[in-house]
């Protein structure tokens, strides 16, 4: 986990205290349409927006007051409601209108969008970008209502994320309170847990069985599902060793969770067939430069002719038999030849490679 705690540059015994907007855009660096976060810009960004919204909901709070009915009877609600409104009108945080138009993205049952582009999953594509989507969207509410001091969770359902105001025990308002906030879409929406075990997609058997949706999320959780997303942006990209990487940091934070250990083993085994293949063609490859050199580099036969290298090699009987020419007789020998075959090659008539000096010692006497 060193690696991890390194990567997001806080100790893990703290996610607790850690800003949820800092691990989503930490989760996001070096991912394309990243290149320029900056991280403080960003937190200030939500730090204004947060006051802003302060000041709304308080100016507006007479609303509440004389019509509570509008608003629930629900004071977090009510807090709910200028939330989004400021956030969408004042600061332009919208769904992506590319992402609106694109029938493959909408379609709930193509659970394997483009996700190529990392501001379609993290909050930077609503303060930097053309917009975010269901699964950065939720955050960034969930970011500047904690500044506040709203007691906000993350939730999922199959396909989908969304806000929930979880105070069962009534600390921010003294009324307990527990619903759920839709605001992927303009203005704000409201709806049972009921309606997410059909929307956008019916749960499965396994689903039901696990019981992987409809709880508030942890900080381990919701970092979780933030590395999970650098890993399907990774995995779009053909960047298969490093989506590997977060899907096993997922895994890791939540071993109790199969969704995320089998998508690290699955992924596992895709590299290793992957690299596996790589090799096979890498050895392929080094095979066939192997037989172009040697047919670039075969010489033809060299013809027998006096003072010729093949006239030089003699076998071993006969090269132990007979007697061996004096050091300077041999040199003389391989002047001579060496004349020869320059004089052929300034023609064009000379093949092989030029005669080698004699030896002293193997060749001739020394």
């Amino acid at each position: 986990m060193a690696e991890l705690t390194e990567f997001i540059r806080c100790p893990l015994e703290s996610i607790d205290e850690y800003d949820i907007a800092v691990l989503n855009i930490r989760c996001a660096q070096g991912l394309p349409g990243s290149e320029n976060i900056d991280e403080r810009r960003l937190i200030g960004w939500l730090d204004r927006a947060a006051r802003k919204v302060k000041s709304e909901t308080r100016r507006h709070w007479y609303r509440f007051n004389d019509s509570p009915n509008t608003y629930k009877n629900s004071p977090g609600y009510f807090c709910c409601y200028f939330l989004l409104q400021v956030l969408q009108e004042d600061f332009g945080v919208r769904y992506n209108p590319a992402r609106v138009c694109d029938t493959q993205f909408q379609d709930p049952k193509c659970f394997d969008p483009d996700f190529r582009d990392s501001r379609d999953l993290f909050i930077h594509g609503m303060i930097d970008g053309p917009g975010g989507t269901c699964a950065s969207m939720p955050v960034l509410y969930v970011a500047v209502g904690r500044r506040l001091g709203y007691p906000l969770k993350l939730v999922e359902t199959r396909g989908h994320l969304f806000v929930r105001w979880d105070d069962p025990e009534g600390k921010c308002f003294l009324v307990p309170e527990r619903f759920n906030i839709e605001g992927s879409g303009e203005g704000i929406g409201s709806y049972d847990d009921d309606h997410y075990r059909t929307w956008p997609e019916p749960w499965s058997e396994i689903d039901e069985a696990e019981g992987w949706y409809l709880n508030s999320l942890t900080p381990f959780e919701e970092l979780a599902s933030f590395l999970a997303n650098r890993g399907h942006c990774l995995l779009d990209n053909g960047r298969l060793g490093d989506a590997v990487q977060a899907y096993g940091w997922a895994s890791t934070l939540l071993p109790g969770d199969k969704r995320y250990g089998q998508l690290a083993a699955v992924m596992q085994q895709r590299l290793v067939a992957q690299q596996q293949y790589e090799i096979e063609r890498l050895i392929e490859a080094n095979r066939l430069n192997r037989e172009r050199q040697l047919r670039m580099f075969a010489c033809p036969p060299v013809p027998r002719m006096p003072g010729s290298l093949e006239r030089r090699a003699k076998s071993a009987t006969e090269a132990v038999s007979a007697p061996k020419l004096k050091w300077h007789e041999a040199m003389m020998k391989y002047n001579s030849e060496l004349m020869e075959w320059n004089r052929q090659n300034q023609t064009g008539r000379a093949h092989g490679i030029p005669p080698s000096p004699p030896r002293p010692g193997i060749d001739c006497d020394f």
